[in-house]
């Protein structure tokens, strides 16, 4: 599937880099009056195809929790847990055979996942 560009629509770009400095200096990633040179070797570009650009565009959506008080006053500083408690849509992975005597990996499995495929040795 081809690879598009969107404006806003970010690409997934890693690799390493190399810095000729002391290795307790952090380097500033804005505009700044300092010379510093960054070389990014063994670097790899893999844009979003249609179809993550719809997954990131309709089934993703930024929220902003506030915590408040009785009284509606903000917390700061509060520690949020957020548990998913069901899915929309199918979500899963291939399972190999040693899945049927293997109780720990069926426990991990079925908190993970909502569908499975078999590998080849099951098919």
């Amino acid at each position: 599937m081809p690879s598009i560009n969107r404006p806003g629509c970010w690409s997934f770009i890693k690799g390493g880099f190399t810095l000729n400095l002391p290795s307790d200096f952090s380097p500033p990633l804005n505009n700044t009056p300092q010379e510093v040179n960054i070389a990014a070797a063994s670097t790899s570009l893999q844009p979003f195809s249609d179809q993550q650009y719809i997954i990131n565009t309709q089934r993703k959506r930024a929220v902003a929790v506030h915590v408040s008080n009785v009284q509606g006053e903000r917390l700061q500083g509060a520690t949020v847990t957020i548990e998913q408690l069901s899915k929309d849509f199918p979500f899963g992975s291939a399972i190999a055979k040693t899945i049927l005597l293997n109780l720990p990996y069926q426990n991990w499995f079925v908190k993970r996942f909502n569908a499975a495929v078999f590998e080849d040795e099951l098919k």
